[in-house]
């Protein structure tokens, strides 16, 4: 129960109470002053008739007597009315009937009223004639007493309602301090470190507010503090020094990671721009003027489609590449184009003797595998010939095709008849602790399988089925299988499955997922869906909207192929992923590579005060495990526990 409802609940029943003793006592009172207006009553009247009966006596007019007793008795207010005379015989008699009060029986007996009797002496001088008896009746009594025990009732009810608004408004004021203090430290156990905006006027509370204010505050600076360190370092070694661009180290590791694990790329197009006679211009100019010339390269790079996620890089001396991916073949036609245009009125500006030239090639691929060096090959290809011309226009061509590789509709059929027949085998790779004894989690892959029985290799059939937007069904159809075997062999590990961006906007795979979780709920919470660090930065939104419903129903979400994004830390606090893993960028060399070893640190602290575990991707050599657990790594994967076997 809440501190609020405990303090409403306990302030009512207090004030309840006092309101109903504040009752009892008015009632009580009331009670009193009837009973003795009765007596008071009976009293005065008995008086009055031993006043006006002695002349009907002293002549024993007996009528004229009755008359008068008559006239007081028939108001209605006493029970009896009797004349004695002096030796006891009872000359009139009036009596009415006890008839019950109107008012509810266990009122009368709860408040009991008894009708009091008053006698008075009937005298004519010195002469006693007799003595009359008066008793009242309770009735009268009766009515009056419930009908002010009604009003009071209703009256204290309207105040209590009136009391219970005025608490209410009171602790909601009070306590509103309370519940802010109760959100933000949810939010920062959460490791979501908000600020109580509101100060609240009560002096204890203020101090705990600010407390708590300063605690998250800290807490954020030591976390921005570690993720500027991390970024600064990592650009240290993978960005220009003069341009700010990314070198060409960071460029290949870049561009080789994601074209290595490409199953959210599904084309892209890389141009690469060179300034001719750049040498002859910084020998005549001088250096700082060339400089100069390279620093508005960039920026004018830089302005170029500048929400697009664009990889841009100086190769080396005036040589420029620029890169995006998931890019059609008209968009990477105009992206050239404006490459040329902005870069081309920069050298204009520069176009005193000697004067520099553009040459811009480009290459654009598609639903194909390729590699860093043949794009490299191409685009510089493309360059020569760009130079040549002496045109300064982009020259795009598509990425050649090797002669003995089958041609798209081959894949086409391949991927839709093996996906139709369920030739889809699931293959499992562990993420092992240090100590090589237990299995953190199994990461399950899927694997088409021809019709001849071979097993076909992801990098040759998920570049095709991203050109024919075949992934979400082939996303589905290993999903399938998952659920099958988890609920025929009951078990108790952590299983991670990779799904790709186009696959969680397909309304059929996201409502039978939804569906089979829902049913399953034991095994939902077995599941961790991973998405590329590349995948979340080209669909962020769609990310978090999914990875909302799958905790809704106790799965998790983590990040593969981390560290490689510019934006590699924004995301993390926001979505709160299970765990990051390492792109193996950062693992390969790791020993002799000491900037790596401080990235790889500073992401561990970083992680580490959002609750977030790191693993390593793509061990392969034994050797660097114990670099990498004194590094903070919790878990490593990679052919160093064994390649992809059966999973069962």
């Amino acid at each position: 129960m809440t501190l609020y409802r405990q303090l409403f609940i306990g302030t009512s029943i207090a004030f309840l109470v006092l309101l109903v003793l504040l009752e009892s006592i008015y009632i009580a009172n009331a009670r009193f002053y009837m009973q003795e207006q009765l007596t008071s009553h009976a009293q005065d009247v008995a008086t009055s008739l031993g006043m006006v009966l002695p002349p009907s006596l002293a002549d024993r007019d007996l009528l004229r007597a009755e008359v008068t007793v008559n006239a007081v008795f028939d108001r209605g207010y006493y029970q009896s009315i009797v004349v004695l005379s002096t030796r006891g015989e009872k000359l009139i008699e009036k009596n009415l009937a006890l008839a019950p009060a109107s008012v509810p029986v266990w009122f009368t007996q709860v408040f009991p009223m008894h009708a009091p009797s008053a006698e008075s002496l009937i005298t004519k001088g010195w002469q006693q004639l007799g003595r009359v008896i008066v008793t009242s009746h309770p009735n009268f009594a009766y009515k009056q007493l419930w009908r002010t025990s009604i009003e009071a009732t209703l009256g204290l009810i309207v105040l209590y309602v009136l009391s219970l608004l005025a608490i209410h408004a009171f602790l909601s004021r009070v306590l509103r301090p309370l519940k802010d203090i109760e959100q933000v430290a949810h939010a920062i156990s959460e490791r979501d470190f908000q600020q109580i905006k509101t100060l609240p006027r009560a002096r204890e509370l203020l101090s705990v507010v600010k407390t708590i204010n300063s605690m998250s505050a800290k807490l954020f600076a030591i976390i921005a503090h570690e993720v500027k360190q991390a970024t600064r370092f990592r650009d240290e070694s993978r960005k220009d020094v003069l341009t700010g661009l990314d070198n060409r180290r960071g460029f290949e590791e870049y561009v080789h990671a994601l074209l290595e694990h490409g199953a959210d790329m599904t084309s892209g197009v890389m141009y690469m721009l060179q300034l001719a006679n750049f040498n002859a211009f910084n020998i005549s100019k001088g250096y700082k003027d060339g400089d100069v010339l390279l620093k508005e390269v960039a920026d004018g790079l830089r302005v170029i489609w500048p929400k697009q996620d664009m990889l841009r890089c100086r190769i080396n001396g005036a040589t420029f590449a620029v890169m995006v991916f998931n890019i059609s073949r008209e968009e990477a036609g105009r992206l050239g184009e404006s490459l040329c245009a902005t870069v081309g009125a920069i050298i204009q500006e520069h176009r005193t003797p000697p004067a520099v030239a553009l040459g811009c090639g480009g290459v654009y691929f598609a639903g194909k595998k390729v590699t860093l060096n043949a794009l490299l090959a191409q685009c510089d290809l493309g360059l020569l010939q760009s130079m040549t011309s002496g045109t300064g226009v982009s020259l795009l061509e598509d990425i050649r095709e090797d002669e003995h590789v089958k041609g798209a509709q081959f894949w086409k059929h391949l991927i839709v008849d093996a996906i139709a027949a369920d030739r889809v085998m699931l293959l499992a790779q562990p993420v092992m602790n240090f100590d090589g004894k237990q299995k953190m989690q199994s990461e399950v892959v899927g694997r088409l399988i021809s019709a001849e029985g071979e097993l076909i290799l992801a990098e040759h059939f998920i570049p095709m089925a991203n050109r024919f937007q075949l992934t979400p069904a082939f996303d589905l159809s290993v999903l399938k299988q998952l659920f099958e075997q988890m609920v025929r062999n009951d078990g108790e590990g952590v299983v991670a499955i990779n799904l790709a961006i186009s696959s969680i906007h397909d309304s059929e795979l996201l409502a039978w997922l939804g569906a089979v979780m829902s049913a399953n709920p034991t095994i939902a919470k077995r599941l961790v869906f991973e998405f590329t660090e590349f995948g979340l930065v080209q669909d962020r939104a769609g990310i978090e909207n999914f990875v909302a419903d799958i905790r809704k129903l106790g799965a998790q979400f983590a990040v593969d192929n981390f560290g490689l994004h510019h934006s590699a830390f924004e995301y993390l606090q926001c979505l709160k992923p299970l765990y990051v893993k390492l792109s193996p960028v950062y693992i390969r060399e790791l020993r002799d590579n000491h900037e790596n070893q401080f990235f790889i640190s500073s992401v561990v602290n970083i992680t580490r005060s959002l609750d977030i575990r790191v693993f390593a991707l793509g061990v392969e050599d034994a050797s660097v495990l114990p670099l990498l657990q004194e590094l903070g790594v919790e878990g490593f994967q990679g052919y160093v526990n064994g390649g992809l076997t059966e999973w069962v």
